[in-house]
């Protein structure tokens, strides 16, 4: 499980609708009915709640903000951030997306590159200066690239203790490198925070801090105290980057490998070119590029499970439920269960055609219920600046023969990283 969760589901979690297993001793529902997973979902905080096996390796970079806080604490946290990442407040973001795309096109290799290297590095950029006004390598003082990767390759990762701990203080002198990094997070994020708010308004202009410092509770007015901005800005950083990646990765990995679709998207980069995007209506005229993107999060969803522990004894469809029991929803399973979708693990972008529901039970890249991902516009609209900046004036050819295989540690990462040349959109093909 530590390795690669995917690989521990059956064959027939692809076929049920609920699957019953047991766990270290406890029971387990893997749930792909969508009545059922929309009372899971829509259940948090009442029903069920995250297990404390996957609050812990998270904590340390995430505090106490949006994604683990419960609640009350997390319905006004929810109330006050809501505002700031509808899609007509994320527009105000798109210089700072074209930004980082500009440098991604600058940086790049004339031969053999690393993508999924190259869209972590644009990415980091894309959200460092969204939140801060500061491009990646401004920041780079204070360590956070390095520490980002410390928590994704080591304390972030889940462990052995981790699920059979009751409680997030469990075992907490086998966890003092968690608490280390915690402590080194929390001084890096105040060094950025500090040398945000020194600079002069005219080169901030609209970024998530300036959003965050002006938000306020619709229920009575309160601001975000000092430290709840330091968690949100934390949160975002941690939580905002990896994820996109690993979605940009996964859609450039299967364009490159179908050259019909990415003709398409090409074609469609070429009529309305990404210097002319002003604001995220203008995403429209890239039909294509979305129907990609939204076939390679149900193929590589970046949160491939959802998991909850049930509170209290309760009634899911017309199972009895146990307290403690863990449920599962998995983004994964369900994106390629075979009632749902037709050839479910082909790459058709067609399937999206005339689509506009993006999420519902059978499609949940961001989640669902009350919980639902509060950046999906955010990650979305980076997403396709990002790809479009890259497709508009490359053409991705693999030039790896290793198989590549999806391996789920936080997010669901390439295994191994495969080796692309990016050619010159005039440059013909091999």
């Amino acid at each position: 499980m530590r390795r690669n969760v995917i690989t521990t589901w059956p064959r027939a979690a692809y076929d049920e609708m609920v699957l019953r297993r047991r766990l270290f001793g406890a029971d387990m529902l893997i749930v792909n009915e969508p009545a059922m997973v929309r009372q899971v979902l829509t259940g948090h905080g009442t029903t069920y709640a995250r297990p404390v096996a996957l609050r812990r390796p998270l904590r340390p970079a995430l505090r106490n903000g949006v994604l683990l806080s419960e609640g009350a604490d997390w319905r006004r946290q929810r109330r006050i951030l809501a505002p700031l990442f509808t899609p007509a407040a994320v527009g105000g973001l798109l210089p700072h997306f074209a930004a980082a795309g500009e440098a991604m096109l600058r940086g790049l290799a004339a031969n053999r590159v690393n993508l999924a290297d190259v869209l972590q590095r644009a990415a980091l950029d894309a959200v460092c200066r969204a939140l801060f006004s500061l491009p990646a390598q401004a920041i780079g003082a204070a360590g956070l690239p390095e520490l980002l990767r410390e928590f994704l390759d080591g304390v972030g990762r889940l462990r052995l203790l981790d699920f059979l701990a009751r409680a997030d203080g469990d075992f907490a002198a086998f966890g003092r490198d968690r608490q280390e990094f915690a402590g080194r997070w929390c001084a890096a994020i105040d060094t950025v925070l500090r040398a945000r708010l020194a600079l002069p308004p005219e080169q901030t202009g609209h970024d998530v801090i300036h959003l965050l410092l002006s938000a306020r509770d619709p229920e009575g007015g309160g601001a975000l105290s000092a430290d709840e901005v330091h968690e949100q800005a934390a949160t975002l950083l941690a939580a905002g980057f990896e994820t996109t990646a690993r979605a940009m990765f996964w859609t450039v990995y299967l364009l490159a490998m179908d050259r019909a679709a990415l003709g398409e998207v090409q074609a469609e980069l070429a009529a309305f070119p990404p210097a002319g995007l002003r604001t995220p209506a203008d995403l429209a005229r890239w039909p294509a590029l979305r129907r990609s993107f939204l076939e390679a999060l149900r193929l590589y969803p970046t949160v491939p499970f959802l998991s909850r522990v049930a509170l209290v004894p309760h009634r899911l469809g017309t199972i009895d439920v146990a307290a403690g029991t863990l449920v599962l929803v998995c983004p994964w399973i369900i994106h390629r269960h075979r009632r749902f979708w037709d050839d479910p693990d082909a790459f058709l972008p067609s399937r999206w055609a005339g689509r506009e529901e993006q999420t519902g039970p059978n499609y949940l890249p961001f989640g669902g219920g009350p919980r639902i991902c509060l950046g999906a516009a955010f990650a979305q609209v980076e997403a396709m600046v990002l790809l479009a900046t890259l497709l508009a004036a490359r053409t991705p050819e693999l030039d790896d023969d290793r198989i590549v295989l999806p391996q789920v540690v936080l997010t669901t990462v390439p295994a191994p990283e495969p080796w692309f040349r990016l050619r010159p959109v005039s440059a013909p093909l091999r």
